[in-house]
């Protein structure tokens, strides 16, 4: 079974569909829906693994200038822990560096350890604490790559 890594720059019904799907499943009211995702595909950068035909991961940005801030990144629960996250955002970076992006940034709660120490190891360094990103109680720290340095 092959794994694929793909900029989705269109979304076609049942990709959009499927994706919508996994994003409720995942983020829950915080989710992607079928409005957001085609914009985010054509005017920033969607990026999906593929496994065969079904969709395993999704890594969500969007665009400023020569800066990309990454919106979501996601694996499918029964294909976590084998370094399938570690995958999807290196290929990510390989891709947004190549197009001349200099800076990734990214935010996560706080007590996303498995996230945070995912981050870390590719290269994110924590540059601040966010209180009340989302509204009150909703702090999140501020994550920063320097694609210059990659």
């Amino acid at each position: 079974m092959a794994l694929k890594f793909t900029r989705l720059k269109e979304l076609d019904q049942k990709n959009l569909l499927k994706l919508e799907n996994l994003e409720k499943i995942i983020f829950k009211k915080a989710a992607l829906n079928r409005y957001h995702l085609p914009v985010i595909a054509r005017y920033g950068y969607l990026f999906a693994l593929f496994l065969e035909d079904n969709i395993v991961g999704e890594a969500s940005f969007i665009r400023q200038e020569k800066n990309v801030f990454l919106v979501g990144l996601w694996i499918v629960a029964e294909r976590r822990g084998k370094g399938l996250g570690s995958l999807l955002m290196s290929e990510s970076i390989a891709y947004l560096k190549k197009s001349g992006f200099e800076t990734v940034e990214l935010t996560v709660e706080k007590d996303n350890t498995s996230a945070i120490k995912l981050y870390e190891k590719i290269g994110f360094r924590k540059t601040e604490d966010l209180p009340s990103f989302y509204g009150p109680s909703q702090s999140r720290l501020l994550f920063r790559a320097n694609l210059l340095e990659y």
